[in-house]
């Protein structure tokens, strides 16, 4: 398919997560050493707070946006 002007379309592409980190297994994408019989313990974050995250981009690869929509209720908190 060919478009004459694709500076003009505009593509949304969304994905999502949760901030979370109770139970992924990982910490910054490191590893850490402790001694045997002991286990490491970071503070980490356990809130459930969803977002969803929406890169806007024309059909000639520039990109135009990237909106971050994140669940709350409670701007201060």
């Amino acid at each position: 398919m060919h478009f004459v002007h694709p500076e003009m379309c505009v593509v949304f592409g969304e994905t999502g997560g949760d901030t979370s980190q109770g139970k992924d297994g990982q910490i910054g994408n490191e590893k850490y050493m402790c001694p045997i019989g002991t286990v490491p313990t970071f503070p980490i974050n356990t809130k459930n707070i969803r977002f969803t995250v929406v890169g806007v981009t024309l059909l000639d690869d520039t990109p135009r946006m990237c909106v971050i929509t994140i669940q709350g209720t409670d701007i201060n908190n």
